[in-house]
């Protein structure tokens, strides 16, 4: 949440795909501060950040920000970080994945999209 603050306050605004947590209150403050809930990517303005959420971003959206040449700031857990490299590791040595979480949860399916065929 700081770096959401800390951003909006150097960019203006800062744009996210979808809360950065779960708390209404929060929420409001922090669109005060400048930042934008947004659903789609081509809503963020030229010259304009996102920032990608501590649950991990999937690749195909990274990779779509990039080619659109928008500034990414990454404030992805470490843990979840950890997490990525650890699966697509594991998936490199052909070990197949089991991932337990809350289906369609943005850090399930961040974890889900590192590997193909994941369980």
């Amino acid at each position: 949440m700081n770096l959401a603050h800390e951003t909006a306050e150097k960019e203006g605004e800062v744009y996210m795909l979808g809360h950065i947590v779960h708390n209404e209150n929060v929420v409001k403050e922090l669109e005060k501060a400048g930042t934008k809930v947004i659903d789609d990517l081509d809503k963020v303005p030229n010259g304009k950040p996102i920032l990608f959420r501590a649950h991990g971003t999937v690749p195909k959206v990274w990779d779509e920000a990039e080619e659109k040449g928008i500034n990414i700031i990454d404030a992805t857990c470490p843990l979840v970080t950890e997490i990525h490299e650890e699966v697509r590791k594991l998936s490199a040595e052909n070990r197949r994945i089991i991932i337990i979480g809350d289906h369609g949860h943005d850090e399930v399916n961040g974890i889900m999209e590192q590997v193909k065929g994941p369980i």
